[in-house]
């Protein structure tokens, strides 16, 4: 049997290479998978899966192994599948290239032989699945990618920084994390209200954005849409996600010098998206590279407010005194400023707060997930 296809992937080629060659990350697509062990790193592994149609399953216990790899172009492997009444052998091979706009095309193709006793059997099964395995296991290998990409995040390492600025500076130590590069974007939220019919936010003409906002950050969302969306690509990706605390937000901001802001101590109207800005609105979350700070963090400026887990309360910050519990009572804080505020508020340590209910304008969210 011989099965080929076509996958678009809008993420570059090295990090769909990067994800196709770590037998973890694929094994969240694979169909049917009990377990995975590795026999040899970046060579060979052995899958336990449970195949078939309806009633007619076959539990199969599989070796696979790397052929031939030409990083980040071509790679083959052979499996050889073990099951009562029947073996499997099949190779495969796929073939990355860059298409336009930043796309990957990925070609792939699988030659199968099916052997034993009940080979006939098994041969009218798999050719009745395979090819709708296939098409499910390449559909979850694109979102989970291109979901990952949008979610792309900066290790923050562990350590202390300064805290506050004033009479509340204060120094806290701040176990690594890991926080996004950029703010949520309206296209990263609509491929979550896509997927789970969720409610998008009102000022959209509909279930998607326009096109013209697809790279600013999604705004009119209350921290509960954010817990959710963070819920959902948590399930999509199999990773943690959530919203940082306000220290985590800071220390991203700031670093551990104490600077003012995250480029140094002087405002600076050309780094930010602020009223001084004159934009009189939101802008794409990459816009203003020159603002980045120490971790190469963007955006946490100005453009717009960002939701925190934590609740709002006195300082200094303690993460064990309940502030960081989700299901309490009270408001949430916001961190970073907008595009309607002028300069006295666009401080990485100027502290906002509102229900969780609130939405507006000028409020968005950035994720967050532990190292």
């Amino acid at each position: 049997m011989h099965f080929e296809g076509v996958v678009t992937i809008k993420a570059p080629r090295e990090r769909v290479w990067r994800f196709l060659t770590d037998p973890y990350a694929v094994s969240q697509c694979a169909p049917g998978l009990e377990s995975l062990e590795i026999i040899e790193p970046d060579h060979r592994f052995r899958a336990v899966a449970s195949v078939g149609l309806g009633t007619v399953r076959a539990r199969f216990t599989g070796d696979v192994e790397w052929l031939d790899i030409d990083p980040p172009n071509r790679a083959s492997m052979k499996v050889h599948g073990v099951a009562p009444g029947s073996a499997v052998d099949a190779t495969s091979e796929m073939v990355l290239s860059d298409g336009a706009n930043g796309v990957t095309e990925m070609r792939w193709s699988v030659d199968m032989t099916i052997v034993g006793t009940i080979a006939s059997t098994a041969a009218r099964v798999m050719g009745g699945v395979t090819q709708k395995l296939t098409s499910a296991f390449f559909d979850c290998v694109r979102k989970r990618i291109e979901v990952e990409v949008s979610a792309e995040t900066v290790l923050i390492p562990e350590g202390p920084f300064i805290m506050g600025e004033g009479e509340t500076a204060h120094t806290i130590y701040v176990p690594a994390f890991y926080i996004a590069r950029h703010p949520v974007t309206n296209a990263d939220y609509a491929a979550f209200v896509a997927a789970t019919g969720y409610r998008p936010p009102p000022h959209w003409p509909g279930e998607q954005p326009p096109e013209a906002l697809s790279h600013h950050p999604v705004v009119n969302v209350s921290w509960h849409d954010a817990l959710a969306y963070c819920h959902w690509l948590s399930a999509t990706t199999g990773y943690h996600y959530r919203l940082p605390t306000e220290a985590e937000w800071e220390k991203a901001a700031r670093g551990t010098d104490g600077r003012a802001y995250p480029w140094g101590n002087e405002f600076d109207p050309s780094r930010c998206n602020s009223r001084e800005s004159g934009l009189g609105g939101t802008t794409s979350v990459d816009r203003f590279a020159n603002g980045a700070g120490p971790y190469g963090v963007m955006d946490m400026l100005g453009n717009v407010w960002e939701w925190c887990s934590s609740l709002y309360a006195d300082v200094p910050y303690r993460a064990d005194d309940g502030r960081e519990d989700l299901v309490a009572a009270g408001r949430r804080v916001l961190r970073g400023g907008s595009w309607l505020d002028h300069a006295e508020n666009i401080r990485p340590a100027r502290r906002l707060a509102a229900l969780p209910e609130f939405f507006a304008p000028n409020i968005g969210f950035r994720l967050a997930r532990g190292a």
